[in-house]
């Protein structure tokens, strides 16, 4: 039903009628949502996330408009749709804050959409059914909850105009004697404050790994911020160790 109501939506897009576009995305919003929060979570939490979910409607609105262009860019007929039911994930924070919440079980729908030119699925969003149609819901709304872990953002690459304080680290005598050089990559999880809260090594040689993870450590970052709320930011960091620096009494980068 979801999938095919997506496909729906699609050939809406696609022949350019923006009167019945208008009409699906509008029929998305939660009918009598402070009621159904209410319903839902019950009178603590239920306020904090109809609160949310108000604040944030027209963005959502823009934000699914968005994502389902950006397929309808492609040949219609050759898009391909996914749609699983999440299940609680003991890995997963969120998962796990929002069926702990819940006054009864909430099952939420992930749709995955993908162009012939992508080599990879693009999120279109997360829904729910609720007064017999299916109905858009940000993970940011869930955000809300008063046991809601913080929002965690993973970025390819951080400037160095967001580290505020960075520790070089110290080439161990071990690892010039054994005349061992080359990249330390480590991945590392930032905490709301811009402190390091995570390192591990992904790759490198042993006898380097440890200085690597003793700077990092020791890194400071800009406090990140995701639609107004702090956020931990999760990244990868690779560390160049060179021999002829070290030597020169030059510091490892």
């Amino acid at each position: 039903m979801l999938k095919a109501f997506i496909v729906d939506v699609l050939n809406s897009m696609q022949s350019h009628d923006d009167a019945n576009t208008s009409a699906y995305i509008s029929g998305l919003v939660i009918p009598d949502h402070a009621e159904w929060f209410l319903q839902c979570f019950g009178p603590t939490e239920g306020p904090r996330l109809e609160a949310k979910y108000s604040d944030l409607l027209p963005q959502d609105r823009y934000d699914i408009r968005r994502s389902l262009n950006h397929l309808v860019g492609g040949q219609n007929k050759d898009i391909e749709l996914t749609v699983s039911l999440l299940s609680p994930d003991p890995s997963a924070r969120l998962h796990q804050a929002i069926a702990a919440a819940a006054l009864r079980p909430i099952q939420i729908y992930e749709v995955h959409g993908s162009r012939p030119d992508e080599k990879s699925p693009t999120l279109i969003g997360e829904f729910i059914y609720v007064s017999g149609a299916f109905r858009y819901i940000s993970f940011r709304v869930f955000q809300a909850l008063s046991n809601a872990p913080p929002m965690r953002i993973r970025l390819a690459n951080i400037t160095d105009r967001q580290v505020t304080q960075k520790v070089p680290p110290v080439y161990s005598e071990e690892a010039k004697a054994a005349r061992i050089e080359g990249p330390v990559t480590l991945h590392v999880l930032i905490g709301t404050d811009g402190s390091v809260k995570e390192v591990t090594p992904t790759n490198g040689d042993p006898l380097l790994v440890p200085a690597a993870i003793a700077a990092v450590r020791q890194w400071k970052y800009r406090p990140f911020v995701l639609d107004g709320e702090p956020a931990e930011m999760d990244t990868t960091i690779t560390l160049d160790f060179h021999l002829d620096a070290a030597e020169a009494g030059e510091s490892p980068h």
